[in-house]
């Protein structure tokens, strides 16, 4: 009996292709009966661990030695099956890792890459060099990072992506975290930093944060100058609370320039009142 899913047919009348490649009616080519690829049925499996390692580096460079403390809660937010122990021992191992290859700066050697790669590769065989390569490079990266303490793991994600990325909208995530304490101990310096590098790549919102810190000195000395300069960027680019402050910061440095001006002309008047009575005096001899 023939089986019915070889049978060739045309797609548009449905005819019976036989051992045709075109219809003789439609004149239409056959219709393809290979089944439909999965993209990811061929997939290593090595890109699933590289992605579970990726996943309990940055937990573990959130969380560092206090990681044991918080595992449960990363454990149950693991997609797909992962043995308990069998996670805790992966998590364990990287931690080892973590704790022996603390670099000395905040530049990172090829020879430390390659050491963390092979130490990496010996947890977990599936890795591909590439895939090791990158995962060693952000766990040195994490290693350095230079953060407070108390920093969750979703702070580490946020750090990779602004640091290696160069990402705007992650570097004003990471400022807000530090100025606000979320994921990490409040860090006023810290927000600056990150405020910072967002502003120069031109976000509107980190401009404005970092004209704030200026104008209040948290984080930085305080200068209104910087801080007009700053809200005015970000005026610049539509940001609505800027305009406000611009006014509220040039109105303070008029009031600033009088008292100046003032304390400057007082001396300067008490002087010439004592030239003039010296000679009045003078005269009067």
């Amino acid at each position: 009996m023939a089986n019915n899913d070889s049978i060739r047919t045309c797609p548009k009348c449905g005819m019976n292709l036989g051992q045709r490649h075109l219809c003789p009616v439609c004149d239409q080519p056959e219709e393809n009966t290979e089944p439909a690829s999965n993209p990811n049925a061929d997939a290593p499996a090595a890109s699933q661990t590289a992605d579970y390692v990726s996943r309990v580096i940055t937990f573990i460079g959130g969380y560092m030695d206090d990681w044991d403390k918080e595992f449960n809660a990363f454990f149950d937010g693991l997609p797909g099956e992962h043995g308990y122990e069998e996670c805790h021992d992966a998590c364990s191992k990287v931690n080892g890792i973590f704790g022996k290859n603390k670099p000395d700066s905040d530049k990172v050697s090829g020879s430390m890459t390659i050491k963390v790669m092979n130490e990496l590769k010996a947890v977990f065989p599936d890795l591909s060099d590439e895939e090791a390569r990158g995962l060693a490079m952000d766990l040195l990266d994490y290693s350095i990072a230079p953060l407070p303490p108390r920093r969750s793991s979703e702070v580490m994600k946020m750090y990779l992506k602004a640091k290696r990325k160069n990402d705007s909208g992650a570097q004003y995530n990471l400022g807000y975290a530090c100025e606000h304490g979320e994921g990490v101990n409040e860090d006023k310096a810290e927000a600056v930093k990150w405020y910072r590098q967002a502003a120069e790549q031109g976000l509107a919102k980190a401009q404005f944060n970092l004209g704030y810190a200026y104008a209040h000195g948290e984080g930085v000395s305080e200068d209104k100058t910087e801080a007009v300069k700053w809200y005015r960027k970000a005026a610049e680019q539509g940001h609505a609370e800027a305009d406000r402050k611009i006014a509220e910061e040039d109105r303070e440095l008029k009031i600033c320039a009088i008292v100046a001006l003032v304390g400057l002309s007082f001396p300067i008047a008490l002087i010439l009142i004592i030239i003039i009575f010296v000679v009045l005096c003078l005269k009067s001899c």
